[in-house]
């Protein structure tokens, strides 16, 4: 048996001691490298189109995921917002094969678009929406929105009567 001097038992620690710190840097590495959880776009289908609730939680889901979420309708209709349709998300609100329209009721703004925010409207009509007390189918777009040019209808604020709004404001 061969007794280790004190010349080899240094270079053993010394040796001991890099294969540990390239073991943790290694971990280190690979922890760093590791690709983020993301999330795949998801379809949110709203089925009761008699109130807004439905519409409301996914439009919040989809601002959540932030991923480009499409929101579509199994039902039809004139759909009475409760509140502003907060886009804080990437996503899409599509009526294709259904009649859907999102009304404001003249009390309200319909949509409030985030900055930097991409947003497209399909097949959806926007009606009646409201921006301080004016009527109107003003909508707040700060991001990046692409209506159907033929999408919106209402009084808009300062027109005169009869005249259909054929855009949404600053979008």
């Amino acid at each position: 048996m061969k007794i280790l001097t004190h010349g080899h038992g240094r270079f053993l620690g010394r040796l001991l001691l890099l294969l540990g710190l390239v073991a943790t840097l290694g971990l280190l590495a690979n922890w760093a490298a590791a690709p983020a959880y993301a999330y795949a776009a998801s379809t949110l289908t709203v089925t009761n189109c008699s109130d807004d609730s439905q519409l409301q939680a996914d439009v919040s889901q989809a601002n959540k995921d932030n991923n480009g979420d499409t929101i579509t309708f199994a039902c039809g209709g004139d759909i009475l917002l409760s509140r502003t349709l907060i886009i804080a998300g990437r996503m899409t609100i599509d009526g294709s094969n259904q009649s859907v329209t999102l009304d404001g009721s003249g009390q309200l703004q319909v949509f409030l678009v985030d900055m930097g925010v991409n947003f497209t409207l399909n097949a959806i009509t926007v009606a009646n929406g409201s921006i301080n007390t004016g009527g109107g189918d003003q909508s707040g777009y700060r991001g990046r929105c692409s209506p159907h040019p033929d999408a919106v209808r209402g009084q808009p604020a300062g027109s005169s009567q009869g005249q259909p709004e054929r855009h949404l404001h600053r979008c």
